[in-house]
């Protein structure tokens, strides 16, 4: 509809035509990022199940006098790019800390993270949050150019209120950011169709490759990107133009196009360089993809043996299967979650007709490239074994475009029908609030707080009710109790800093039970009670146990160490995730041992452990579970136990060499704690010429020196 008065030129209109959906668009992601922030210090100072980029990224630092900057984080089960975002926060923070006068020096820092961890994940935790929130820019310009102003705001609302990204940007993880990456890549891809050029090409490229440094599924983002150059440009095939001045799609049935008073014959030079001028775009966005991840990251080339022997690692997981998650395909397990917590029913059933009938029906070009991701990503995810619902993340904000489009264009369609101009104001807003109806269902939960975990209730429960310097067995996903393990890392100059700040907190003798995800009952030989005469407590949690229990016969050991729990020791506490006053996470039940009184920190003596039987073959661990038993009987003063079991470890290292070094230092200083640090320093040095791989005898090296600048026992 005109307006009354002189139309403003094309110039003016586009402009403001172009300022109302960025105010809207922002106002949406605001929102987006107001529902993420809300609570986002849920849990802490504990965390579970996340953070592996804050950690590796706080072990690149260093942060200590035996420790230095190493931009290589050794850790390669994720590609390196939310490494190094985290890396530049803590960087960030430091500066903040010290120009404000919160710390001192870096053991000041590093003694701050262990007083009260909160500020530092709150931080990490906001990076994902960002991802998250600006994650709304690119789906809502996507619905945009797709279908229209409306289909953008129902795209971007439903990314904004969606519980599952909402869920998970408030953690330190990578999936939200993969999901942000992969929504503008599509964009990109889009532009790069619509207006084909260099630029354009390596710009597209060079998100596709962050995407695939975020995780490596990201690297089917380069199908789309690949294949956009060949999908001819805007208006051939079927597509709708689009006018100039407004950025918006014209409907099929417009005014045809004026025929040219003196039409130019077609060159046959341009004809015969199309081809090959796609075929370079392709390439430079293909090259772009290879230089981007390449500098995020860069140690997949520099650190090449250590990368393959964790990608190896990681593929195996993927195809053996989470332990206790059934095998096979995932396929239908993912279409279940699609339409069940992930998506939801009603945008998951519109978002999969949506492309079918945009993508190959009426050959939509962004809903081709939207499917050229889509299709293969869900193939290969979903041939995996490992089943995890985050994995679906990354399709959730373009299928949330594919959505609005079709009730934009449903409502379009009622708008041309004599009778239902009215009826298609109210149906838009409707049909959108049917789609986002699953999350906004669940948004009080979320407003309202998250409950506390058993695992933080139950930390508190021993805090107050075991005595400190108790000998604790605690199976994976058990509360985290301060221990030597983690106190041993601290430098003497991280310990006068936790003193000046007056940190005290309870230190047990943690001793973890291993888990493997692949061939589980490889656990069998640590499930042996005579490993831990010492104990005074033993920590079960059901996300163990009850997978043990599936499969009695295959796991009869670990049964048989939970019938020896229940009949030597007592239940002193359960914790229990569907009671009532309860928290989410697993059921934990605390056993006390009767006969162990007073705790291990103040017994005269104390049995050593028995060694792991050698007539099995090893089964991965061995090393750094005899580091920690040593720790524990070394920490408070059972010095010629803890050498028995680091000697009883560094026999494993053959298997392992990795925890070579670390060992091996451990030892050396038993031996000083012992009195002879004059032994400690002959053993350093042939354990150095001994050493399996250069790394590891650089590693002893250092060590050696450091203990020759600081000679004697060094405090705790």
């Amino acid at each position: 509809m005109s307006p009354t008065g002189p139309d403003p030129s094309p110039a003016a209109r586009g402009a403001a035509q172009g300022r109302v959906p960025l105010v809207v668009c922002s106002a949406i992601a605001l929102a987006a990022l107001a529902l993420r922030l809300h609570g986002i210090g849920w849990g802490l100072p504990e965390v579970f199940e996340e953070a592996y980029p804050f950690k590796e990224a706080w072990e690149m630092w260093g942060w200590g006098p035996q420790r230095g900057l190493d931009l290589n984080p050794h850790f390669f089960k994720y590609p390196s790019l939310t490494l190094y975002l985290q890396f530049l926060v803590q960087g960030i923070l430091y500066v903040a800390m010290r120009a404000g006068g919160i710390i001192s020096s870096a053991p000041d820092f590093r003694a701050l993270l262990a007083a009260d961890p909160t500020p530092f994940y709150r931080c990490g935790r906001a990076v994902t949050a960002l991802f998250g929130a600006a994650t709304v820019f690119p789906a809502f310009e996507l619905a945009r150019r797709a279908a229209g102003p409306w289909a953008a705001v129902v795209a971007g609302a439903l990314v904004a209120v969606s519980m599952p990204l909402i869920a998970k940007s408030q953690v330190i993880e990578v999936d939200v950011p993969l999901a942000f990456f992969v929504t503008l890549g599509l964009l990109g891809s889009l532009e790069l169709f619509e207006r084909p050029g260099l630029r354009k090409a390596l710009t597209v490229g060079v998100v596709a490759g962050l995407a695939a440094s975020t995780k490596y599924p990201g690297l089917i983002l380069a199908l789309p990107v690949a294949i956009a150059p060949f999908l001819g440009r805007t208006g051939a095939g079927g597509e709708r133009p689009r006018s100039k001045a407004s950025g918006k799609i014209a409907r099929e049935k417009s005014v045809p196009p004026r025929r040219e008073r003196h039409p130019q014959p077609v060159s046959k030079t341009k004809a015969v360089h199309r081809g090959p001028a796609r075929i370079v775009l392709s390439l430079v966005a293909l090259g772009g993809l290879v230089a981007a991840f390449s500098l995020t990251s860069p140690f997949v080339l520099l650190d090449r043996g250590t990368f393959l022997s964790q990608l190896a690692e990681e593929r195996e997981h993927m195809a053996m299967g989470h332990f206790g998650v059934a095998g096979g395909a995932s396929w239908w397990a993912y279409a279940r979650a699609w339409f069940g917590p992930v998506a939801g029913w009603p945008m998951g059933l519109l978002s999969l007709a949506g492309l079918a009938v945009y993508a190959l029906g009426l050959r939509r070009r962004w809903a081709i490239l939207i499917a050229s991701f889509l299709v293969p990503y869900y193939a290969i995810v979903g041939s995996w074994s490992m089943k995890a619902d985050r994995y679906l993340l990354p399709l959730l904000p373009a299928a949330a475009v594919v959505a609005a489009s079709a009730i934009a264009d449903a409502a379009a369609a009622l708008r041309r029908h004599p009778r239902g101009a009215k009826l298609s104001f109210v149906a838009l807003p409707l049909a959108g609030l049917a789609l986002a109806w699953p999350s906004l269902a669940e948004l009080p939960r979320h407003l309202a707080g998250a409950r506390p975990d058993t695992r933080a209730l139950a930390r508190r429960w021993i805090e107050t009710h075991v005595p400190e310097g108790s000998f604790v067995v605690s199976e994976f996903y058990g509360p985290s109790l301060l221990s030597p393990l983690e106190a041993s890392r601290w430098d003497p100059e991280v310990r006068e800093a936790l003193a000046r700040r007056k940190f005290r907190a309870p230190l047990y003798a943690v001793q973890q039970l291993p888990m493997y995800q692949v061939e589980p009952e490889r656990s069998a030989r640590f499930y042996d009670p005579r490993l831990y005469p010492a104990a005074d407590a033993v920590i079960v949690t059901s996300s163990v146990r009850d997978r043990y229990r599936a499969d009695p016969v295959r796991f009869a050991a670990q049964l048989a160490f939970y019938d020896t729990l229940e009949a030597r020791f007592a239940r002193a506490a359960v914790f229990d995730p569907f009671h009532p006053k309860g928290g989410a996470g697993p059921e934990i039940v605390i056993y006390r041992n009767p006969a162990r009184n007073p705790p291990f920190a103040r017994r005269a003596s104390v049995a050593p452990p028995e060694s792991l039987d050698t007539s099995l073959p090893p089964a991965g661990g061995e090393p750094f579970f005899y580091y920690n038993l040593g720790l524990n009987y070394e920490w408070w003063g059972r010095t010629d136990a803890a050498l028995r079991c680091y000697q009883r470890g560094l026999s494993f290292t053959r298997f392992e060499p990795r925890y070579y070094a670390l060992v091996v230092d451990r030892m050396a200083e038993a031996l000083t704690r012992r009195g002879a640090p004059d032994s400690a320093m002959r053993f350093l040095a042939q354990a150095e010429s001994a050493a399996p791989s250069p790394a590891q005898a650089e590693q002893v090296r250092r060590s050696r020196e450091w203990r020759s600048r600081r000679p004697g026992v060094r405090g705790r």
